[in-house]
């Protein structure tokens, strides 16, 4: 699984938040918001900035594993 797609499973659902809900937070539809979180695609920049803008985080966190 990509670290996107793991990271936004896991932020979404920590912040009890529904695909539906974040659909409409980020009018990113649910379907694509599905497909990503499954890994079957990969987000499109912008599609990937509206996530994270949604879920309150940067762009670089969602995108990029910390370094140790």
């Amino acid at each position: 699984m990509s670290y996107f797609a793991e990271k936004l499973k896991k932020i979404r659902k920590n912040a009890g938040l529904t695909m539906d809900a974040l659909a409409k937070a980020s009018s990113v539809s649910k379907s694509t918001i599905c497909k990503i979180e499954a890994d079957e695609v990969q987000p499109t920049l912008d599609v990937a900035a509206r996530l994270s803008k949604a879920l309150g985080k940067s762009l670089s966190e969602m995108l990029h594993e910390p370094h140790p």
